[in-house]
């Protein structure tokens, strides 16, 4: 049986001694955990099963994935695998709003249970607002814009005011935040609004899955990683 306090891998997954070092090491060191490999080669069990193996799987976890994979990957893998309540928040905004809001009721009613929320990136990218009165996020203004933003004391240059899309996402914390295909997650680029947005998610433990972490540019490695 494996020792909880440590990933060991699990009955249904057979983990190689690198990835149990990285796990194990990540945990220590309380720093994000990059997942690399190929498409097909097993990314998203292994991280499930790291959750798992490691004693963290009681508790709200979520999930960033792009759209082909939120069903077909996440949803398929977390109801085969564990006995979880799975969430996938899709459709119109009032239906990712009920979706958040359930699952934050069922972590809340049931905190001995894993409770699984499966999104998608656009969800975090905040919206201008045209009230410039939001101060969830204050950017300055591209210089051909200013003669049009806004110019409250929030800053000293003019900026414009941006809102969280769903705030329930930002007003909870989460045991893992796990972003999917992380290159094309809008994250490369750490002052992107997208990566702004899931920056500002409060989770215990972070982990960063993509087949190309560099992207052609090793300067987005950073953007993953911070």
């Amino acid at each position: 049986m494996a020792d909880k306090k440590r990933f060991e891998g699990s009955d249904h997954y057979v983990a190689t001694d690198d990835l149990r070092v990285a796990v194990n090491a990540a945990i220590a060191l309380e720093r994000p955990l990059l997942v690399k490999g190929e498409p097909g080669t097993g990314k998203t069990i292994e991280t499930i099963a790291a959750v798992y193996e490691a004693d963290m799987d009681r508790g709200l976890h979520l999930v960033v994935a792009p759209i082909s994979s939120m069903y077909s990957v996440w949803e398929r893998e977390l109801l085969q695998w564990t006995d979880a309540y799975v969430i996938v928040a899709r459709g119109k905004r009032s239906e990712r709003e009920a979706a958040i809001s359930e699952a934050v009721r069922l972590a809340t009613e049931n905190p001995h249970e894993s409770v699984w929320l499966i999104t998608n990136p656009s969800m975090f990218t905040p919206e201008k607002d045209a009230t410039n009165t939001s101060n969830d996020y204050v950017r300055k203004a591209k210089p051909k814009e200013e003669h049009l933003a806004c110019k409250c004391t929030r800053l000293a240059d003019p900026h414009w005011h941006y809102r969280w899309k769903f705030r329930l996402l930002h007003e909870s914390v989460f045991i893992t935040k796990i972003v999917d295909e992380a290159h094309d997650a809008a994250i490369g680029n750490n002052t992107s609004l997208t990566a702004v947005g899931l920056h500002d998610i409060k989770s215990l433990k972070t982990m960063v899955l993509t087949a190309t972490p560099f992207g052609g540019k090793v300067i987005k490695l950073f953007g993953l990683l911070h």
